[in-house]
């Protein structure tokens, strides 16, 4: 069995907690593993169609919604060539895409890859330095690269803000997209999830900080050890300078504006655009 939806994205922006209300659905399935990045790179594209279609292969003869989430699949130019595997592969593919403010959004992916190890930089320079950052915060950038290739009515875009403060509606209306009964709604819709603050910390890597003397300890770790521990955080706030800020509201201005015609009169445009 082939999903026939994804939730592409966007990273940092409520994909996980997507994700838990979708899964506890009863028409809905979607497999224990959150990202797939099936679509992303070549090497997971290579596994083939058999490998994909046996991650579904659990899903109920009553499921409606068969899908799955990767943010990887809306992280244009770092992942090229995903809108053209989608549709090569899931031609009638419904397509859910959250998004946030976007500097908030760049704010919190860079303390993800600073907790996965993955950045060192101070948010100021980072920021600046890799575009991934600004790009994943490109949304309708990232869109229209799908809308080439999918009509407009099968792509849903939701704002993490509509996720966390109209949960019930907002859900509700994914699941009427997906064609799944919205009157269902999920046990767990009063929590949030965020896949990085639930990631579990290795029980002999956090006892290790937790031995008397630790705080000292813990500074002299190395960084692997703390990673492992679920403690890495930046060694200064991640404050993003308001000369830094006010460039990045004109680099995504345009973007912003052309999201609105995803989003409709009611969006705000965050204050950017």
């Amino acid at each position: 069995m082939l999903p026939n939806f994804l939730v592409i994205g966007a990273m940092k922006a409520g994909t996980t907690s997507l994700y838990r209300y979708l899964r506890e659905h009863p028409q809905v399935f979607m497999p224990p593993e959150k990202e797939l990045h099936f679509f992303a790179t070549p090497e997971r594209w290579g596994r083939g169609r058999d490998w994909y279609e046996a991650r579904f292969a659990a899903a109920a003869d009553g499921a409606v919604a068969v899908g799955e989430a990767s943010p990887t699949y809306a992280m244009y130019p770092e992942f090229a060539a995903v809108p053209e595997r989608v549709a090569a592969l899931l031609p009638d593919a419904r397509l859910l895409y959250t998004v946030r403010h976007p500097i908030e959004r760049m704010r919190s992916h860079y303390l993800h890859q600073v907790r996965r190890g993955r950045e060192h930089a101070p948010i100021e320079r980072a920021l600046v330095a890799d575009p991934r950052y600004l790009d994943t915060s490109r949304y309708a950038l990232q869109l229209e690269r799908y809308l080439d290739r999918f009509p407009a009515e099968r792509l849903l875009v939701i704002t993490a803000e509509e996720l966390r403060d109209d949960r019930v509606a907002t859900v509700g209306r994914a699941l009427e997209f997906l064609g799944a009964d919205p009157g269902l709604l999920p046990p767990t819709l009063d929590r949030e999830f965020h896949r990085t603050a639930a990631r579990a910390r290795r029980p002999l890597a956090a006892a290790a900080l937790r031995l008397p003397g630790s705080r000292a300890l813990r500074r002299l770790a190395p960084p692997a050890l703390r990673r492992l521990a679920g403690r890495e955080l930046p060694s200064r706030p991640a404050r993003i300078p308001p000369e830094l800020e006010a460039r990045l509201r004109e680099e995504l201005r345009d973007d912003v504006r052309r999201l609105r015609a995803h989003l409709g009169p009611g969006f705000d445009g965050w204050g950017i655009g």
